[in-house]
């Protein structure tokens, strides 16, 4: 399971957990956004993509795996992160331990970006 909470200029906009994943994806036709990750306190890398999935064992064999993730095997201590569509990156995939806390940040006030979580639409 994934724990999230969305921050919007510092206040708490959305929060919840989801079984299969997270997904940041642009809502424009023909644009690709920049988010910067980070697990824990450490930078971890830059995507230039539609968006990025955050996927756990149980979800890595759906959108992530047709976005080009791994197959994570069930019960493995790892969730991946993965660019979805015309990724810009030079790595495309990290599985961090499911116990850090990842931070993405979205560098974009002139697109509408949306955010699921497992199929759901959370938020704009």
């Amino acid at each position: 399971m994934l724990d999230w909470q969305i921050l919007r200029d510092g206040d708490q906009v959305g929060a919840g957990t989801a079984l299969n994943d997270v997904v940041v994806n642009k809502s424009t036709l023909a644009r690709i956004i920049d988010i910067d990750c980070w697990v824990g306190a450490h930078y971890g890398h830059g995507f230039r993509a539609d968006g990025l999935i955050i996927a756990t064992p149980t979800g890595s064999t759906a959108y992530n795996l047709s976005a080009g993730g791994p197959i994570i095997a069930p019960g493995t201590d790892a969730i991946s992160i993965c660019p979805n569509l015309s990724a810009h990156a030079d790595e495309s995939t990290a599985c961090p331990s499911v116990h850090a806390e990842i931070s993405l940040h979205v560098n974009t006030r002139e697109q509408e970006v949306m955010f699921t979580a497992t199929g759901r639409q959370v938020c704009r």
